[in-house]
């Protein structure tokens, strides 16, 4: 089995992710971890009107 020095790690990757309804607007940014995980690390929610 072989060891993964820490410098040798891939670093964690952070996306934001935009949701635009037609009463609210959302952005999520996360932080991913290998393939099947990630962190939420800020949201922020706003209502919204569209004309």
């Amino acid at each position: 089995m072989e060891k993964i020095v820490e410098s040798q790690a891939r670093p964690a990757e952070k996306i934001g992710i935009i949701d635009l309804g037609s009463n609210s607007a959302r952005l999520v940014i996360v932080q991913l971890f290998g393939e099947n995980h990630f962190m939420v690390e800020d949201e922020l929610k706003e209502s919204v009107r569209l004309w």
